[in-house]
């Protein structure tokens, strides 16, 4: 096992997309730990008297405001800070969900077979049988509309519940292949308990494959969380999100294009920032599966 770990160690080590997307992870959460300190003036507080120009028009980036201010003279840098830790945490706390209800799931139908398999995957397949982002929208609005949507809890609650189903059944196809194996079998022998062979045996066996999927889930938990707060369905304002600072932005494209492209390239950085890493860790713990 641990000879294994050494292995995939070297290879994430070198392969150097996999280095830039650490890297660039750990930049992304350093902003979001170090946003109070590092974020400046208060990301919710407007200042219409020194944030905007004579005009009433957002400043550009300046100085003082090195990525300038908004349409209610709010600091973009200090939105895109602070709004780097909802997003962070957001997407921690779905692809926490998402990956429990997967990995019992995928446990479970890999390791029993028949008909509780076919069971468990029928309602993969029901869930597959919606898009993504289409079944998350519409759980969120059903949130809200029934009058539960504040805060970031309705977020994260509606992308782990809508997002578990891939997570399944990877986890499935890696419990069948394992289920078969010589220590499954010996411990099986022994009069093992099935949650002794899930919990001890198998689960160890799959972490590997928990990672990658966990740090590839981030990536896709970021991005959808930046279109239900461009949506509307997200974190309710003034919370600064970089989906709904998009939205707040789209009306001023032409006059002041860094209100949509400060956010826009902070999502683009961090989801393929996340990508990248996942990819590495992908082709670490399984080189076999290289594309």
């Amino acid at each position: 096992m641990r000879h294994a770990r050494d292995r995939a160690l070297r290879r994430f080590a070198a392969n150097r997309g996999a280095l830039v997307g650490a890297a660039l992870v750990a930049l992304v959460v350093a902003i979001a730990v170090l946003a109070p300190v590092i974020g400046g003036r208060d990301p919710v507080a407007a200042d219409i008297d020194h944030g905007l120009t004579t005009m009433g028009a957002p400043l550009p980036p300046h100085g003082g405001e090195w990525l300038g201010t908004d349409q209610l003279g709010r600091s973009v840098w200090s939105r895109i800070a602070h709004g780097a830790g909802i997003s962070l945490l957001v997407a921690l706390a779905s692809t926490a969900i998402a990956l429990t209800v997967g990995l019992v799931v995928g446990l479970i139908a890999g390791y029993a077979g028949g008909t509780t398999d076919a069971a468990l995957m029928r309602m993969v397949d029901l869930f597959l049988a919606f898009p993504f982002l289409l079944l998350a929208i519409l759980l969120a609005a059903l949130l809200r509309q029934a009058g539960i949507a504040s805060g970031t809890a309705p977020v994260f609650i509606t992308l782990g519940a809508v997002s578990w189903t891939t997570m399944a059944r990877v986890i499935r196809g890696k419990v069948l292949s394992l289920r078969e194996r010589d220590f499954v079998q010996a411990a099986r022998a022994m009069g093992a308990s099935t949650a002794r062979i899930l919990a001890r045996h198998l689960l160890p066996n799959v972490g590997g494959v928990v990672i990658v999927l966990a740090t590839l889930g981030f990536a896709q938990m970021i991005l959808a969380e930046s279109v239900l707060s461009y949506l509307g369905l997200g974190p309710p304002p003034p919370t600064p999100t970089w989906g709904r600072m998009l939205y707040e932005g789209r009306s001023y494209y032409q006059t002041a294009p860094w209100l949509i492209a400060v956010p826009g390239v902070a999502i683009l950085i961090t989801v393929v920032a996340f990508n990248l890493l996942g990819e590495g860790l992908r082709d670490a713990f399984d080189p076999k599966d290289r594309r």
